[in-house]
């Protein structure tokens, strides 16, 4: 259950970072806390996808879509399964991202009786002590994770929308 959840944080991170969501003042880690603690974990890579979907590159347009999903009780996509993997990168967390985002999940995110709107004073005092942590990541670090995004390359796919878009981008060159 634990990792299911994290490999849909997971997902959600990359997607948010692949296409530069406006976050506006937020951290990415903020919105991936306050978002868990209000709709269902696998909820949220559809959100990211589904605002990808709309051109509604923003994290406020990715929780507007959740609650409308949340008022309904349910997720209501309009994108498809072969444009959810058109739109997924080949990206990855490294070791450092991946522990710290254990460290969130297992820590901040357990708290009980969390405030949806307010973050007590101790989740504050360690959510700010590890996103310094996280602006220290080394860079070659980040060098290798920008390279495996600059690599990006769609698996093949033979349905009829991929083949239909490939020939759109053949026209057009």
């Amino acid at each position: 259950m634990v990792n299911e959840s994290l490999n849909h944080i997971r997902q959600t991170i990359i997607l948010i970072k692949y296409y530069s969501f406006d976050l506006h003042s937020y951290k990415i880690i903020e919105l991936i806390i306050k978002w868990t603690k209000i709709y269902p974990h696998h909820w949220l890579p559809l959100g990211v996808t589904e605002a990808i979907y709309q051109g509604r590159l923003k994290a406020i347009s990715v929780e507007q879509i959740l609650n409308i999903w949340l008022k309904k009780g349910e997720v209501n996509q309009s994108f498809n399964y072969e444009f959810s993997c058109l739109i997924k990168p080949d990206a990855f967390f490294s070791y450092q991202e991946d522990q710290e985002l254990k460290y969130f999940f297992t820590n901040v995110n357990s708290q009980q009786n969390f405030d949806i709107f307010t973050v007590n004073k101790k989740s504050e005092e360690l959510l700010k002590d590890r996103v310094i942590n996280m602006d220290k990541i080394d860079k070659s670090s980040i060098e290798e994770h920008e390279s495996s995004l600059n690599n990006f390359k769609p698996l093949e796919d033979y349905s009829q929308c991929f083949q239909k878009l490939k020939g759109f981008i053949a026209i057009k060159n």
